[in-house]
């Protein structure tokens, strides 16, 4: 039951890592001019899909590792917890919840990580970027709050109306998968799970397009939320 809460800190984790990571990246792409050399050989938006394919592959990697290294650690030291560790991956697969954890999963990190490569395009330093970094972390820190009001009661008011705002319904569309929600939300916060990813890797990938070639300072926050609802 408790296994998509641990998936879903699990996500939140990963995004710090690797969403940093790319942030990090581009702006010393910047710096240093690199990217102007592989913008002349793929286009920004060939540029923006590579980068976010390869953080989703990475943090889907780290995950493998971690779950390695847990049996690994557990053989090693508590050889009675291997078989509850199996127990609980068989319980996963017997209820066919891990294609929908592994969507889940995919598209809350690629909605928050080309956030975080739209915001690396548009600064020119780490010092720039922050005025935009700090309320995007307060934004993903958000369900941290929420994950006990959730645990109280995982079907109430509460877990349903944040299942439909968009950017956090993959963390708490996983978190509530257990928990048998009614079909109708399920398949309705799947389409809107789906169609804002779509929609926002689109919309930061035209940010990033028109901005990762400038050397201007980053606009404020307002003006970055103006641009991402597709108003100039």
């Amino acid at each position: 039951t408790y296994a998509p809460a641990v998936l879903a800190f699990l996500l939140l984790l990963t995004i710090f890592m690797n969403a940093g990571a790319l942030l990090s990246g581009v702006i010393e792409e910047k710096s240093s001019r690199i990217v102007e050399v592989m913008l002349s050989c793929v286009t920004p938006v060939e540029f923006m899909a590579g980068k976010l394919l390869g953080a989703a592959a990475a943090s889907l990697l780290t995950l493998i590792l971690w779950a390695v290294m847990l049996l690994i650690g557990a053989g090693l030291f508590l050889p009675g917890a291997v078989s509850n560790i199996g127990g609980l991956l068989t319980s996963i697969l017997a209820t066919g919840l891990l294609p929908m954890l592994l969507l889940c999963f995919v598209c809350g990190l690629l909605i928050y990580a080309s956030i975080f490569l739209a915001i690396g395009s548009m600064a020119t330093s780490i010092q720039d970027a922050q005025a935009l970094v700090g309320p995007t972390m307060i934004l993903v820190m958000a369900p941290l709050i929420m994950m006990p009001a959730l645990l109280h009661d995982p079907n109430g008011t509460i877990a349903t109306v944040l299942s439909w705002i968009p950017v956090y319904t993959p963390f708490f569309l996983m978190f509530r998968l257990p928990w048998h929600p009614p079909a109708a939300e399920i398949v309705g916060a799947t389409i809107l799970m789906l169609a804002t990813t779509v929609l926002l890797v689109i919309q930061m990938g035209r940010v990033f397009a028109a901005h990762v070639l400038t050397a201007e300072r980053p606009p404020r926050l307002g003006a970055l939320l103006r641009r991402a609802v597709g108003r100039s």
